[in-house]
């Protein structure tokens, strides 16, 4: 009977034992995932971050050059006017004639 008790004392003391230590190890085993997962998400936010670096400088870069381009066409617009109007002052009639057109205004 001495051996039954002793037995079941030290199977209580072995289900105790592991059920504090799957307790403890829980705690760790989440915190090392938890731990994981934010270093992978931090990764990630660091290459978009340098992506988005990049596509900023690229859209920078496109805009200059969209501005450079539409100054141009002004630039080139009021010229063809000014032409037009040279060749219907001296009486004559343009073989070319430019059409109505603004910026706003959808095709």
């Amino acid at each position: 009977m001495d051996a039954i008790i002793i037995a079941v004392i030290g199977l209580v003391g072995v289900l105790a034992g592991s059920l504090i230590t799957n307790l403890f190890l829980r705690n760790k085993v989440n915190a090392e995932a938890d731990k994981t997962s934010s270093d992978a998400w931090q990764g990630f936010a660091n290459k978009m971050e340098s992506r988005v670096e990049k596509l900023e400088t690229l859209v920078d870069k496109q805009e200059k050059k969209i501005t450079r381009y539409g100054n141009r066409i002004i630039y080139l617009t009021k010229g063809i006017e000014i032409l037009v109007n040279q060749i219907l002052q001296d009486g004559k009639d343009p073989c070319w004639m430019p059409n109505d057109w603004h910026p706003d205004a959808e095709d």
